[in-house]
């Protein structure tokens, strides 16, 4: 008797900032399943960090087309790749609707899943930040770009929004009854954010080290936290900031990381090594370093925009803080500095908030299973 083939699917996501670290997590922990076989395609703008064997066979310039044409070709090309080795896709995931936008045909005979930070909508709110330019909404190209969007999401076997505020874009913007939307928020590979024991006794007679993560340093806030790391005030607090371009001034208590990556030991160093979190943010779909931070037992101040608001519980795993308010930071850095309890217990909190909500091997698993519901559907 032949034994069955097991299911193939196809995971791809457009790789940019916490996106493809969701992508990385998530890709481990279903690559590494037995009862399913998966594939991926990192879609990088600059083919040689794609990770894939035929990355290097692009037959075009990716910096040099238009973001949604390149993604869409970048991501066909990796299917004709794998297609040409005989793997035949039962059902896709990917992240970002520009990665799939010029691939109707695939489209058709692969059901699909799709996961986003954002809608263009949604994006539209932060344009100034996201450098998202959208045109007026009657022009002519807003519209067949609307179009487009909208039959892709109707087009999708789920929808899989990182936050509750997306999916309310999905329904009020686009359309989308309800259960055809399932809220999948940032997944944190617990097996290698493993937390730190922290105790009084760990935190005293030493310096207190805040820690700020954000590519972006302006989006993200950091000149506002420079101005609390300069002030007189904190003059004995450690600022560590890790962000590829620190704009501030050279001071003994700030300490910049330039080319730090996603889930490594030297990143993950300075999460164990720290007493609190910082992200000022000014715009924000989510949040993937607060959540690492959560994990690894942080009390986490944030601004809340966007899909921030699924993360902190206020009071209890950290604070919002007021957007470009230095004085309110300065106000909820100083309770959590000279309260050590207090960062304590929004710490334990934080990561038991993460084990419950945002575990990657129960969110892989409802994926999975999702994706195995869109593998039937084609019957």
């Amino acid at each position: 008797m032949t034994e069955s083939r097991k299911l193939h699917f196809l995971v791809a996501s457009y790789m940019a900032g916490g996106m493809g670290t969701i992508h990385d997590n998530l890709f481990s922990m279903i690559s590494d399943r037995d009862d399913i076989d998966a594939s991926e395609i990192p879609v990088h703008l600059e083919p040689a960090s794609m990770g894939v064997p035929w990355s290097k066979e692009l037959k075009f310039s990716p910096s040099l087309i238009p973001g949604t044409i390149r993604n869409s070709a970048i991501t066909r090309q990796g299917i004709q790749e794998y297609e040409r080795q005989g793997i035949r896709f039962d059902a896709a995931y990917y992240s970002q609707h520009t990665i799939i936008t010029f691939l109707r045909s695939f489209r058709k005979r692969v059901p699909f899943l799709l996961a986003m930070d954002g809608t263009p909508l949604f994006y539209h709110k932060y344009g100034l930040w996201y450098a998202h330019p959208y045109f007026e909404p009657e022009s002519i190209t807003a519209r067949v770009k609307h179009r487009i969007t909208k039959s892709i999401y109707h087009q999708a076997f789920h929808l899989l929004p990182l936050s509750n505020l997306v999916k309310q874009s999905l329904m009020e913007d686009y359309g989308i009854p309800e259960n055809r939307i399932t809220v999948v928020p940032p997944p944190i590979d617990l097996r290698s954010w493993l937390c730190p024991e922290r105790t009084s006794a760990s935190q005293a007679n030493r310096p207190i080290h805040v820690l700020f993560v954000g590519t972006e340093f302006s989006r993200k806030g950091g000149d506002l936290l420079v101005k609390v790391a300069t002030s007189d005030e904190f003059s004995e607090v450690h600022f560590h900031f890790v962000t590829r371009n620190y704009e501030g001034p050279a001071s003994d208590n700030i300490h910049v990381y330039a080319d730090l990556q996603s889930n490594t030991e030297p990143l993950l160093d300075l999460y164990r090594t720290a007493d609190i979190f910082i992200q000022p943010t000014r715009a924000d779909t989510h949040s993937v370093a607060a959540l690492e931070a959560m994990a690894m037992g942080l009390p986490v101040l944030a601004t809340n925009v966007g899909g921030i608001a699924d993360i902190i519980v206020e009071g209890e795993t950290g604070y919002f803080i007021q957007m470009d308010d230095v004085q309110n930071m300065s106000d909820r850095l100083r309770d959590l500095v000279e309260d050590p309890a207090l960062r304590l217990r929004m710490g334990q909190n934080g990561r038991s908030r993460v084990e419950e909500h945002f575990n990657l091997q129960h969110i892989s698993d409802k994926i999975v299973a999702l994706l195995k519901d869109a593998s039937a559907s084609r019957s």
